[in-house]
């Protein structure tokens, strides 16, 4: 397993992912992403103190399967992340969090 923080999270490529579960934990203070990442491996976002969440995420009818990424935006801010995940025609992701950790394992 291996662990990234801060900056180190935002210099993985986040194109092309598929976004496979979202919840909360920690009393609903953290915002928790899984994908299915590049190259066969699994991740675990950790978004601590996450806030301004808002979630628009759609499909059309018969349209199924796990949101895939089209692109991500970070920007690092004096006390935390905004952060965007854009999935096309699908919607968007967005919050803001004081801090990003992601652990990452092959499947």
């Amino acid at each position: 397993m291996k662990i990234l923080s801060g900056i180190e999270v935002t210099e993985i490529s986040w194109c092309d992912v598929n976004l496979t579960v979202l919840s909360w934990e920690n009393d609903g203070r953290d915002l928790i992403l899984k994908w299915n990442l590049h190259n066969k491996q699994k991740g675990v976002l950790k978004c601590l103190w996450a806030s301004s969440i808002n979630i628009s995420l759609k499909t059309v009818k018969n349209e199924g399967g796990l949101p895939l990424t089209f692109d991500a935006n970070f920007q690092q801010q004096t006390q935390g992340w905004d952060v965007i995940f854009n999935f096309g025609s699908r919607g968007t992701i967005e919050f803001m969090c004081n801090e990003l950790m992601l652990e990452t394992e092959n499947s």
